[in-house]
């Protein structure tokens, strides 16, 4: 009877471990393969449509704050690409957040959403209002660009991402002269986007 206690003791403790060896290695094989890095740059270019042309670029830093979470803070240049309203200069600078969706097995790409939500610096603020044939000048505002997009690896660490969002940019016309209100301007458009991150 010891014996077969024994034995089954041992039968028991040999599955225990073998379980724990595997649990371990299944564990080891989820570890992310790419983007271990704590911090990233990305260089970023953009052309949109709607409310107005668009062509931009920009850079942006972000932190790694989970496995597949990321913030960070950009800027970038957006300037009119239609040849129309000398007015569409501007620097937004935002607050990011991306997330991956879903992630390839190995790790090299991934479904990503996110949004930049900032303040936008008007550039060139005088124009001439034609509503109501005054001078006016427009003041800086809110920035908004969620987005969805697809990231794919080149190496370990450096990789592109593509993304397509709604741009919204807001500011204020006011009578040069009075400092009389005139209109609200906001500006809806549809932004792609490609950034490439080091």
């Amino acid at each position: 009877m010891k014996r077969k206690n024994i034995i089954m003791g041992l039968i028991t403790m040999s599955t225990f471990l073998a379980t724990a060896q595997s649990t371990e290695a299944e564990m080891t094989s989820l570890k992310p393969n790419y983007n271990t890095r704590d911090l990233y740059m990305r260089v970023s270019g953009a052309i949109g449509g709607g409310d107005w042309s668009t062509r931009g670029a920009g850079i942006g830093l972000f932190a790694k704050v989970h496995r597949d979470l990321h913030t960070g803070i950009s800027a970038y240049y957006y300037g009119d690409a239609g040849g129309r309203a000398n007015i569409q200069q501007m620097i937004p600078v935002s607050a990011e957040i991306q997330y991956e969706l879903s992630t390839t097995e190995k790790g090299n790409g991934a479904i990503v959403v996110g949004t930049s939500v900032g303040y936008n610096f008007v550039l060139n603020r005088s124009y001439y209002n034609e509503r109501y044939s005054k001078d006016g000048r427009i003041q800086n505002g809110l920035y908004l660009n969620p987005s969805f997009g697809y990231r794919l690896n080149f190496t370990k660490n450096t990789g592109i991402i593509f993304d397509l969002g709604y741009q919204l940019v807001q500011g204020k016309g006011f009578d040069i002269h009075t400092k009389e209100f005139l209109q609200n301007h906001l500006q809806h458009n549809v932004l792609l986007k490609g950034s490439i991150f080091f």
